[in-house]
């Protein structure tokens, strides 16, 4: 896993709002991902028994800028 922008507990939501403000905007999503969305990435690998050497960019559409 490669920690792109996603929104998590630990974030200092005043120091970071407007970076993520910012990130958010060019994202094809529109919005930063969150801590649910990388686990549901890695719960359909855990659980999908046809999937098979894949890379998943659950990253909002950044790898396709």
């Amino acid at each position: 896993m490669i920690r792109q922008f996603i929104h998590n507990v630990f974030s200092d939501e005043t120091a970071r709002k407007a970076l993520y403000d910012e990130q958010a905007r060019v994202l094809p999503a529109q919005r930063v991902g969150t801590s649910e969305d990388i686990a549901e990435s890695i719960l359909y690998l855990l659980t999908n028994r046809y999937t098979t050497g894949s890379t998943l960019f659950p990253d909002g559409g950044y790898s396709l800028r």
